[in-house]
């Protein structure tokens, strides 16, 4: 553990996790959208322009940063977390809203549902 560790940041003799190591990683890519002077690039532009340069520039580190899998059906792309498992209990709990917005389940057990898939999606984020 302490060599993959240090692989990562040898000056850092402190790091006990390799998830510091990977925060690190996720930090250099977020300053993507920082280093770009932008002041110096929208000026002289109108609101049209600057908007069009900073849309392609954030999409473009959106595609850096974000890791998505292919497309495998007609619904597209999705983030590499949302398995099949996620989809499927994605689409219970939107099922169990319609019932009980017709009042077939009770508010306590569709937000019972609601709490158990967040904590899923925070587990399977992480």
């Amino acid at each position: 553990m302490k060599d993959r560790v240090n692989s990562c940041n040898e000056e850092n003799e402190n790091v006990s996790h390799h998830s510091d190591c990977e925060d690190r990683e996720n930090y250099r890519k977020v300053t993507l959208v920082e280093r770009v002077p932008w002041e110096t690039v929208v000026k002289g532009k109108g609101a049209q322009e600057g908007w069009a340069f900073f849309k392609k520039e954030v999409l473009k580190t959106q595609e850096q940063v974000v890791p998505m899998c292919g497309k495998t059906n007609q619904r597209g792309r999705r983030p590499a977390w949302l398995n099949r498992e996620l989809l499927l209990g994605l689409r219970k709990k939107k099922r169990v809203y319609h019932f009980w917005k017709k009042g077939q389940v009770t508010q306590e057990e569709y937000r019972d549902l609601v709490k158990s898939f967040r904590e899923e999606i925070r587990n399977a984020k992480a």
